[in-house]
């Protein structure tokens, strides 16, 4: 058998092995969350094997140098599921005759361990077993000694070991790709992670998910979609970074036209016994207001109340890869007189930006951190193509993350994102903030009972078919109409001219119109702006970037379920735009 063949023969071994073995192991239910991670690195080694083209029988050409190398991988792990004396010195499993009497092997599992297990053995499934598997079903099973043994776990945190050692394997077996093999199975895995949170939807199981993501590295998305889901479909309890925490007004320095401001730069210095948490310094605060209808009634009040907290929660639960693009919350103080909530965002403003905003008599200046619609409307600022591409895909994978963590934005458009690291002196688009979430929530909710602002410079941004001031005459809000409004954005960042610039550019032709924005106004901008994004887009900003835009904006016409949706917009959205940002550095 020549080299290929063996390590073809190999990884089959070994998919074999860690199948026998799963099965093999006796568990109470408080190792669910361990035991699921066997699931999670056979879905990794699935594909690797993909990737390798291990499960197809064929190694690609570019790891024949390292065949020997892979072959001493696979041997090694198919030799740690076998070695039972190593299984029960070095990582925490016994035979299971050996348990105590009266301990017996659970017959059924909870719902919640079902649930996720289904979901991570779908995308194995999905992904493809080795190419011998059909001559495998046909053929009859062969019962070996392994078959036989049934493991339990009498020590969790040995187990633990065994797991991350299997992982081991696998980072090394990834380690031998090329760049170019990479990229595409850590978008492979980064999908899995998207349609293993889509599948669940109740949140035990999301909890289960969690502790079962929780401290593995490859799997902080799959943590913060599930955090985020759980989020959603429950109450703001659910969260884990604490209750939320109800701010005092007095305790910021608030400009003197704050009442006629939707968003403002203040100076929060806490003075009231109750404030928490405690600086010793005055911090400077981003802060947004969110609107309610002043004949609310006191249950939908309630409602908008609790989905306020629920996306203070959601705000907090940022992965590293986030942080400083996605505004950690502080808490929120009320406003009844002007009929809303204020919400206090800890902002990382740099001392040569923007601020501090001068006081007169004792009173802060109106500031407001740079935003992308400002610097769309400044003659002199014109990015390069590379940098415009950089922001671009930024917001993109930040969009994509809260997509799949059931959140949709409601309201993107250039005035909502910022650039708090901005100097004074010279623009810098390289660190986004995405503000902006008055409107924002779950896609689970069927009804809105926000205000929908009929203002121009909004409304623009809305999909045709969520325009109007009237519940009854709007459909439900979907992620299509989010994926629309991102398109939008991406044809400004594209053309650099704010959006109300171009409808009045490609609008002139529909003079007959008449006046007014509304949703027959709506539609013919999209088809304009959908005509003029295949006519020259591609020439600006060339052909993928057009592509990514024009799906944007089709999304709409399209009835996608948006659980569908999620793991679209990443292929279709994020990936090409990843691709062409690759091409410039």
């Amino acid at each position: 058998m020549d080299a290929t063949g063996l390590a073809i023969e190999l990884f089959r071994l070994v998919i074999k092995t860690y199948e026998i073995f799963q099965k093999a192991i006796d568990f109470p239910e408080s190792s669910s969350a361990i035991v699921l991670r066997l699931d999670v690195e056979l879905t990794r080694l699935q594909l690797w094997g993909k990737h390798s083209g291990a499960n197809r029988g064929v190694l690609v050409p570019d790891l024949a140098p390292f065949e020997p190398l892979i072959d001493r991988i696979l041997t090694r792990l198919t030799s740690l599921l076998q070695d039972s004396a190593k299984l029960k010195e070095k990582y925490g499993l016994s035979p299971a005759n050996e348990l105590e009497a009266g301990v017996k092997r659970p017959t059924t599992r909870s719902k919640s361990f079902d649930q996720v297990k289904g979901a991570l053995r779908a995308i194995v499934k999905t992904r493809g077993s080795t190419s011998s598997g059909e001559q495998e079903s046909n053929s009859k099973p062969v019962v070996t000694a392994l078959d036989r043994v049934r493991w339990a776990i009498s020590s969790e945190a040995k187990f633990e070991q065994l797991v991350e050692d299997i992982r081991g394997y696998t980072n090394n077996l990834n380690e031998l790709l090329r760049e170019s093999q990479r990229a595409p199975l850590y978008q492979d895995w980064h999908r899995a992670e998207m349609q293993i949170v889509g599948a669940v939807d109740d949140t035990s199981s999301l909890q289960l998910m969690q502790e079962m993501a929780e401290g593995d590295i490859s799997c902080q998305d799959m943590l913060t979609m599930a955090l985020r889901k759980a989020i959603a479909i429950n109450d703001s309890s659910s969260g884990r970074k604490g209750s939320v925490q109800i701010l005092a007004k007095q305790d910021f320095d608030l400009p003197p036209d704050f009442r006629q401001l939707s968003r403002c730069i203040a100076m929060y210095h806490p003075r009231s016994p109750s404030s928490f948490p405690i600086t010793q310094q005055p911090s400077y605060v981003l802060v947004e207001k969110k609107h309610y209808d002043d004949h609310i009634s006191s249950e939908d009040r309630a409602t908008l109340l609790s989905r306020l907290h629920r996306l203070i929660t959601l705000l907090n639960t940022a992965t590293p890869d986030e942080r400083g693009l996605l505004p950690t919350c502080l808490g929120y103080w009320s406003e009844p007189d002007d009929n809303c909530w204020c919400l206090a965002y800890r902002c990382p403003f740099l001392p040569n930006c923007t601020l501090p905003p001068q006081k007169i008599a004792g009173r802060l200046i109106s500031a407001q951190p740079v935003s992308l619609l400002k610097l769309l409307q400044s003659s002199s600022f014109k990015p390069a193509l590379e940098l415009r591409i950089k922001l671009a895909t930024t917001l993109a994978s930040v969009l994509s993350r809260l997509y799949g963590g059931q959140w949709l934005h409601k309201g993107i458009r250039s005035h909502n994102i910022v650039f708090p690291r901005s100097p004074s002196d010279a623009y810098d688009i390289s660190a986004p903030l995405i503000t902006g979430f008055e409107y924002s929530r779950q896609y689970s909710e069927t009804v809105s009972i926000d205000i929908i602002s009929q203002d121009f410079s909004q409304a623009v941004y809305r999909h045709p078919d969520y325009q109007g001031d009237v519940e009854a005459r709007r459909s439900r809000y979907r992620m299509a109409y989010d994926v629309y409004s991102f398109g939008l954005l991406l044809a400004e960042i594209a053309w650099w001219v704010p959006m109300e610039k171009t409808y009045q550019d490609v609008m002139k032709k529909r003079s007959n119109m008449g006046s007014g924005f509304y949703a027959q106004h709506a539609r013919g901008f999209m088809e304009e702006i959908i005509r003029r994004v295949g006519k020259e887009l591609a020439f600006r900003v060339g052909t993928p970037y057009q592509k990514v835009v024009e799906w944007c904006l089709m999304q709409g016409q399209v009835n996608t379920p948006d659980k569908e949706l999620v793991v679209d917009f990443y292929n279709n959205v994020v990936v090409p735009l990843e691709e062409v940002s690759k091409t410039f550095q």
